[in-house]
């Protein structure tokens, strides 16, 4: 699923491309949706702690892992037309789709 999501959106690069505005939405709608239902299902293969929890609303995944871990958060930056990843670990992260999986 990971990989998925690495295969449309890219670690930050300058695109050379333009993407209208409804792609990106729905590129980046389509990979959110498929990180929530990864991360929603997580639990029934490994064990997570109690404090695990996952919510996705409005182009925003908050993924609670545990009180030592911390929380990560991925949305949609629609005005850069990116996704960007909060990480309590690695710090900010951003992505752009990228132009062969258009």
């Amino acid at each position: 699923m990971l990989r998925q999501f690495s295969r449309v959106f890219s670690p930050r690069i300058r695109t050379v491309f333009t993407v209208s505005e409804k792609e990106y939405d729905r590129k980046a709608d389509e990979s959110l949706d498929r990180l929530s239902e990864y991360f929603d299902h997580i639990s029934d293969n490994f064990k997570v702690s109690e404090n695990f929890d996952v919510a996705y609303s409005y182009g925003v995944l908050t993924v609670a892992v545990s009180k030592e871990i911390g929380t990560y958060v991925i949305n949609k930056q629609s005005p850069n037309k990116q996704i960007w990843l909060s990480s309590p670990i690695s710090g900010p992260k951003r992505y752009d789709l990228t132009e062969n999986l258009r």
